[in-house]
């Protein structure tokens, strides 16, 4: 789905959550065909080592940014009982965890690895482990930890795609109510435009 880009495996895996989303709640209005050829797309991108890399990068190491969307997606087709893509699931949760540090944080390619720090990485570890909370439960108590503990020491403006991924591991961890969270959907709406043309959205 989408122009053929480098980035196009995140146009893709998201187009193909959301058209999960539908089938989940609309069974049989999209295409079964195309969902499944989308699917197939995404299980033969993955890389040798268990993780996604960008579309073009021939011989780019896996991260762990692509690699959390392509996940999420094909978790989520498991769940609605497309069982064919439990081993490409299986060899992506276990690259995840091989590229957690001392500390139990996640790298971009490889342990203690951050171009950009390691919340978001950490954070969005920590949501596609939970996808298999009874294999990884020593791990997911550390990286939400980590989560917890970031989200409490941040300051400043916020990073949105940052708090997708710890809004989203901490509600699907049941941790919905935490103080962390409340924090955090009230800095949410504190920065929400109120006026003019782009009153509703969010600044990038």
């Amino acid at each position: 789905f989408g122009p053929e880009i480098t980035g196009s495996l995140y146009n893709h895996a998201l187009a193909c959550l959301a058209l999960l989303e539908v089938e989940a709640q609309r069974p049989g209005l999209v295409p079964p065909t195309r969902l499944e050829a989308a699917l197939q797309l995404l299980a033969r991108a993955q890389r040798d080592p268990g993780g996604w890399s960008y579309l073009r990068a021939r011989h780019g190491k896996p991260n762990t940014s692509l690699t959390a969307w392509a996940l999420l997606a094909l978790i989520r087709a498991d769940d609605l009982g497309r069982h064919e893509y439990e081993p490409a699931i299986t060899r992506a949760l276990a690259w995840l965890d091989a590229n957690r540090n001392a500390e139990g944080r996640v790298g971009y390619r490889r342990p203690d690895d951050y171009p950009h720090g390691p919340e978001t990485l950490t954070a969005a570890a920590a949501l596609c482990l939970l996808g298999r909370p009874s294999i990884y439960r020593d791990q997911l108590n550390g990286l939400l930890r980590h989560v917890r503990e970031d989200l409490a020491q941040q300051d400043g403006g916020l990073d949105l795609y940052r708090t997708f991924f710890q809004a989203s591991a901490l509600r699907e961890a049941g941790l919905g109510d935490s103080p962390e969270m409340k924090e955090l959907l009230a800095r949410l709406e504190q920065a929400q435009q109120r006026d003019g043309t782009d009153a509703g959205s969010w600044p990038s």
